[in-house]
């Protein structure tokens, strides 16, 4: 497991891609945070999350393509 920072503005979705690579993930990110009633497409009042960069949903093979970008939409 691995805390992030949030950046302002930023949704599950964004993190889902961001951090997994896949949008899949999200169920998994919403259980790991314990968050409740969320929209996925709403910017987070959040300063962090809990990921784990070690789950089967992490798209490995496309993470060094986002090179530790932050996803922002």
């Amino acid at each position: 497991m691995q805390t992030i920072k949030l950046l302002k503005g930023q949704s599950l979705i964004d993190i889902a891609i961001q951090e997994y690579c896949n949008i899949e993930a999200i169920p998994e990110i919403i259980s790991l945070n314990q968050l409740e009633d969320i929209d996925v497409t709403a910017s987070l009042k959040l300063e962090s999350l809990i990921i784990d960069k070690d789950s089967k949903l992490v798209k490995k093979k496309y993470l060094s393509e986002l090179n530790n970008k932050k996803i922002l939409s």
